[in-house]
This record gives C-alpha cells, structure tokens and sequence, in this order.
C-alpha cells in the first residue's frame, strides 16, 4: 500500500460463486486502486524462478494463476494483484492478472465437472502420481494377488530393465567419483586451467543423535520417542521369463 499509493481492506467473509455456490474462495485482502476494487493475493516465495515474469506482468506460476482466475470467478472483480516476496532476494514484486472471461469459463467449467463427478458421488479421481497413489492404497491387503495383464507385463519388464540401467549407471558414478577423489587427495576443490571450480570436497560437520546409545542407556526415553510409521515398499520380484 504505501509503495502503490493504493487502498487495501480485509476481507473477513467466505465468498461465493453467484451461479455455482459450491465453488468459494477467501481472498487475501482487497486492493482499490482509481476507484476500482481488485483482489490481492499474496505468496512468500523461496526464490524467483524463470516462470516469474517481470514485475506488473501477468507472467506467474500456472498454479498461482489458476488460483487468481478463481478468486476472479468468485468475486467478479475486474483484475487482481499477486505480491510475491522473494526470500532469496529479500524482494517484493508485484503482478497484475486482469479479468480474462474465457480462462474464468473454462476454470468454472473444470470446477463444475470435478464436482460433479467427483465429489457428489463420492468417486476419487484417477491418481495421477507416486503421492496420489500411495493416499490412495496405503496399506496392502494380505495374501491377495492380482494377475498382470499384457499391459502390466510389459510395464514391469520396461520397469526391470530402466532399474537394471540405472543400477550399471550408479556404479560408473561411484567409480568416477572414486577416480576424482583419489587425484584430489586432501584438496578441498578442483579447478581447471582458467581457475574455474570444477568440483569441491570440503569437510562437513553435522550432529546426530546416536539411537543405538539411547536404546542401550535410556531404553524409557527411546520408547517414549518411538514413532511408529507405516508404508509400502514396491519391489520387483525374479528374473522376467
């Protein structure tokens, strides 16, 4: 505000969409700038990657972006404003998304079909992802199998292969890294001919709890910081055919 010589106000209430009042948002703050009130939404960001644009640019995330669109179906505001403070730069920068109706359309119309086909019924989505997956099914059912389909054949003997690659490729790595390190000796960088550095090695320090001490000597404390957790572990099984 005092950079912008604009007005900002809270906002306290949950938003609604006028045609669909299941889609609702909450919006940062409002910002009035000339006589027209906009939305403000505002995001701490690690660090300024190359999907930022310049500042007063439209150019964000696709996800900050999507976000934005929504809070402009909800509220039908003309434009809205993204500050985003980078932490690496210490740097404010501050963007304008004016109000697109077809982007809003097609996002409503997404929103509509979630809902519509997701939540209401109760069906979940397809997961498209390691995470999703593993929300998905978190624990296996004991002694129950399933027989691989022609698909799955090929995706597990694909899977057996790339794993066999990788396992050859670890080894020259540390075969390299054994190579480099042996010529290093105690240096603690390698530069070439110009200067540059092409490789440091430096001694690091780091603390640790020692847990087989602690179980040995405080068997109550190890006990009582015990934390049980629960996953499935994805291994491949024999040789293929």
């Amino acid at each position: 505000a005092r950079r912008r010589g604009v007005e900002i106000r809270r906002h306290r209430r949950l938003l609604r969409h006028p045609e669909h009042p299941f889609i609702v948002g909450h919006i940062d703050r409002w910002v009035r700038e000339n006589g027209t009130r906009g939305v403000l939404e505002v995001k701490t960001v690690g660090r300024r990657t190359d999907d930022w644009g310049p500042a007063g640019t439209d150019e964000v995330p696709a996800h900050y972006a999507a976000q934005v669109i929504h809070y402009l179906a909800v509220t039908g505001a003309p434009f809205a404003e993204l500050a985003a403070f980078f932490r690496d730069s210490c740097e404010l920068v501050t963007y304008r998304i004016p109000r697109d109706e077809e982007a809003i359309a097609a996002l409503v119309e997404a929103e509509v079909h979630f809902w519509h086909t997701f939540v209401v019924p109760r069906v979940p989505p397809e997961p498209r992802s390691l995470e999703d997956i593993a929300k998905r099914w978190p624990r296996s059912v004991p002694e129950k199998s399933l027989t691989a389909t022609p698909e799955i054949l090929r995706a597990v003997e694909e899977l057996r292969t790339l794993q066999g690659e990788q396992k050859r490729l670890a080894e020259r790595e540390k075969g390299l890294r054994a190579e480099i390190q042996r010529f290093m000796e105690d240096a603690e960088a390698l530069v070439d001919d110009a200067g540059r550095v092409l490789v440091t090695w430096k001694t690091v320090a780091s603390e640790r709890i020692d847990t087989r001490r602690l179980r040995a000597e405080h068997p109550e404390i190890a006990a009582a910081l015990t934390v049980r957790t629960e996953s499935r572990r994805f291994l491949l099984k024999g040789g293929g055919r």
